[in-house]
């Protein structure tokens, strides 16, 4: 029910990045774009300034310390509904344990 273009929150997939001596995660953040009335062009540019603000940013996450976050991938494609544009960023994130 959200007007469009909006973002969303994909899903995230991790596993486990520990040392011997710390606890750290390695996951895939996603974020979903998704664009009708601007299509394509603006699916692409929501995108690209989601990676001038995302890439390589260093948010404070309570209880780690980010090594890294960098945008790993994206793509954007058609929805079923042949009038919605989706895109989807992915972000690689490192973590260990503060």
């Amino acid at each position: 029910g959200s007007a469009f273009p909006y973002i969303c929150f994909g899903g995230w997939q991790g596993e486990d990045w520990s040392s011997a001596t710390t606890q750290g995660a390695s996951f895939i953040l996603t974020l979903d774009v998704w664009s009708r009335e601007g299509g394509h062009k603006q699916a692409a540019a929501i995108m690209d300034r989601l990676h001038v603000i995302l890439h390589e940013a260093e948010p404070a996450v309570e209880g780690y310390a980010l090594i890294v976050m960098r945008c790993a991938e994206s793509r954007i494609g058609v929805a079923d509904d042949g009038a919605t544009y989706h895109g989807e960023l992915k972000l690689r994130c490192l973590l260990h344990q503060a």
